[in-house]
């Protein structure tokens, strides 16, 4: 007979047993970190018990299918490096989870099948719209989970959604992703650091192939806009090619 499935508690035990409560709930990323420090600090040869630190016990809350059912984690490198390079607070962290479940707009990497980006909504003292990248299926402690790699705000965020656009990659969307979209082009209009309004129009076309109903509530002559300028940066793309190097500098930024 085959080995029994773990179940999301029993997943999360053999990862960081610190990060359940008795009634076998999740602590919260603030109060696995905690702990994980007074560990360091104290010197406890057993530190390492203290991590990875566990966002989820199954990914299927955050709205994309080949996440769902593994763990959400992030080792502690990756706080550090999200901590110390893109000066990440921990309260950023700690809300995550719950950022996840409302996120705008999800996608599959250009370059990666198996690398998610996350766009939030939420922005960075700088204005930037945070993104997280997650990996899929990475084994830590002989368990399958997720890993969040990274979480920053991007300036150019384009750069990250044309060449997926391109790829035909797996994009996700909810309804708040209109409402997103529609404050994008607010934000372009002023100035603010958003997405281009070309990534904006075909974004807002795979939206509505999506959500026909919300098409039907769009003026006409915007839609037909809309379609004209979608056309004409598919063709610009064609013509000069839009996987550059600059996209994979801006995934790296990690």
């Amino acid at each position: 007979m085959g080995s029994r499935e773990l179940t999301p508690v029993e997943k999360v035990m053999a990862l960081n047993r610190h990060a359940v409560l008795p009634d076998g709930s999740l602590k919260t990323f603030s109060q696995q970190y905690g702990e994980y420090s007074f560990a360091k600090d104290s010197g406890v040869k057993s530190m390492w018990e203290y991590t990875p630190f566990v966002f989820s016990m199954d990914s299927s809350v955050f709205g994309v299918p080949p996440l769902s059912g593994m763990p959400l984690c992030m080792t502690s490198a990756s706080v550090k490096h999200v901590v110390s390079k893109h000066r990440a607070e921990i309260g950023v962290l700690d809300a995550l989870a719950t950022e996840l479940v409302g996120n705008v707009l999800a996608f599959q990497d250009a370059l990666d099948d198996s690398a998610f980006f996350f766009v939030l909504d939420e922005y960075s003292k700088k204005g930037n719209q945070y993104i997280t990248l997650v990996r899929a299926n990475i084994e830590l402690k002989r368990v399958e989970v997720n890993e969040v790699r990274s979480v920053h705000g991007v300036a150019d965020l384009d750069k990250l959604i044309d060449p997926a656009l391109d790829g035909g990659k797996d994009f996700f969307m909810s309804e708040r992703t209109g409402a997103w979209l529609e404050a994008q082009g607010t934000r372009f209009s002023m100035g603010l650091p958003s997405i281009s309004e070309g990534t904006r129009q075909r974004l807002l076309s795979l939206y509505y192939t999506r959500f026909p109903d919300q098409a039907t509530r769009e003026d006409p002559a915007r839609r037909n806009a809309r379609a004209a300028n979608v056309a004409r940066t598919l063709h610009a793309g064609a013509e000069t090619g839009t996987r550059t190097e600059a996209h994979d500098t801006a995934r790296r930024k990690k």
